[in-house]
């Protein structure tokens, strides 16, 4: 019989999955941005959007991967300052405007058009919808997610799922002399049921804790 102070109780190494390159992802909106990085441990955020500034790092047990899209109407304050800033471009030409045109000539029609729409344009982009994505676990993370950021989230979201991933396997799947058999069974139940080992995985450390058992005399 082998000796049990020789027997080897891992595995091969766990499977490390690759970064690409995308441990952060910054999103960026006027004077508005959500910035994110993903580290050993958890994934930091820092937020500087219209009800404040936020900033706080999430440990991987607390980040869950439940989706909810949802759209936002721009608030009461930032229709007041858009209004604004629309209100005060037609004073300027009011005030300026014979600075800059001909008074003893007819407006053009470009001239005209520019006046016009220039703040259409401000008010269409600052109060459309915002399309936000969340990911909801016990804390939950906040992407913003009109079309030209959906490829981007959908990528840095895969990637904080294989850290996570990474991170519990690592701290979770390891077997030594001070592990209780009852206590590893139930660890190998929880990372198999959140798909953080397969199938073969779980039977695999299945067999070496009944080896284990049987060296043990248990």
């Amino acid at each position: 019989m082998r000796n049990y102070d020789s027997f080897d109780l891992t595995l091969s190494e766990p499977q490390q999955l690759t970064i690409k390159n995308m441990k952060t992802y910054k999103q960026k909106k006027w004077n508005q941005f959500r910035n994110f990085e993903i580290l050993d441990e958890g994934v930091k955020y820092e937020y500087k959007i219209e009800e404040g500034y936020y900033a706080q790092t999430l440990k991987f047990e607390t980040i869950g991967f439940d989706e909810q899209i949802s759209d936002k109407k721009p608030s009461p304050v930032m229709l007041g300052l858009v209004l604004s800033i629309i209100f005060n471009i037609i004073l300027f030409f009011l005030a300026y405007g014979n600075k800059f045109i001909d008074m003893n000539a007819p407006m053009s029609p470009s001239a005209f058009l520019i006046i016009a729409i220039v703040p259409l344009i401000i008010f269409k982009t600052s109060l459309k919808r915002q399309h936000l994505k969340f990911i909801v676990g016990n804390k939950n993370l906040c992407f913003w997610y009109d079309n030209k950021y959906k490829a981007d989230v959908d990528n840095f979201i895969a990637e904080i799922k294989n850290a996570k991933r990474d991170y519990m396997r690592n701290k979770y799947l390891v077997l030594n002399d001070y592990v209780d058999t009852y206590v590893f069974k139930n660890t190998l139940n929880w990372l198999r049921s959140d798909k953080f080992i397969d199938d073969n995985e779980y039977n695999e450390w299945l067999k070496k804790l009944e080896d284990r058992k049987i060296i043990r005399g248990e």
